[in-house]
């Protein structure tokens, strides 16, 4: 098979079938689900392009510092990019299906700023600099297409940096735990972390260790009681809304 035009950046090395050159009614198939979500300059781009990446959860896509291809259109899955200091690493930014990954790195210095890594199974199709900066050109609604979405991660990240500046780590975690009932099932009576702690830990700004000790100081309070496997019922929904600043809210 064909090398395709991206690095193995994976922990694993990804095996002979999980990446490559597909045909175009192949790339058309795995379109089909987020068509109707992807800007018609960015979908007519996707359909030109040929290299996919199939990714298994945990994988990494690219890593912080890495030289850009190009653009990475997310088909299935969910992709977080994490920036890594000696001691922590904070999730700056997530993606889903039909999103894009690599505008700063493409329009900057060449240079992914994070690393990301696959949240589930996800597949990704790459759209190459030289295919991008020639549409650009031929189309430029595409410009303003990627300007809005740089736009709109730069508000993303400086939502992020909000919160960790200005809310304790309870009271982000009190808004994860809260946040994560309301999109579950049976009115949230319990909820799963949805995640492992280190990489909840991550995605709050924080260490693995505080994490473990403000579940346990939410579990004192009495608001949460641990059901073991990353699972917690919520014992009084309304103290939480209090602890996370959103006031008294009825419980379903």
């Amino acid at each position: 098979m064909t090398t395709p035009l991206h690095r193995d950046l994976s922990p694993r090395a990804h095996s002979p079938a999980a990446s490559g050159f597909w045909t175009a009614p192949e790339v058309e198939a795995a379109l089909r689900p987020i068509a109707e979500h992807v800007a018609p300059p960015l979908l007519a781009l996707a359909r030109a392009a040929a290299s996919v990446i199939r990714l298994s959860t945990g994988e990494r896509l690219f890593a912080a510092g890495d030289a850009v291809p190009g653009l990475h259109l997310i088909a299935e899955g969910a992709i977080r990019v994490i920036r890594t200091t000696p001691d922590r690493g904070v999730v700056i930014h997530r993606e889903l299906a039909g999103g894009v990954l690599g505008e700063v790195a493409l329009f900057s210095d060449g240079r992914y700023p994070g690393t990301a890594v696959a949240m589930e199974p996800t597949l990704v199709i790459l759209l190459s600099e030289t295919m991008v900066l020639a549409a650009i050109q031929q189309n430029p609604e595409l410009s303003v297409l990627l300007l809005r979405r740089l736009a709109s991660r730069t508000r993303d990240v400086i939502g992020r940096l909000d919160r960790i500046a200005n809310l304790t780590v309870m009271r982000r975690l009190a808004l994860h735990l809260l946040d994560r009932a309301a999109s579950g099932r049976a009115g949230g009576a319990t909820v799963s972390l949805g995640m492992t702690q280190v990489q909840l830990a991550e995605e709050l700004g924080t260490v693995k260790e505080i994490i473990t000790r403000e579940l346990r100081a939410l579990g004192k309070q009495g608001l949460i009681v641990p059901q073991g496997a990353g699972r917690y019922a919520i014992r009084d929904r309304d103290g939480l809304h209090r602890l996370a600043g959103r006031g008294r809210q009825r419980s379903p």
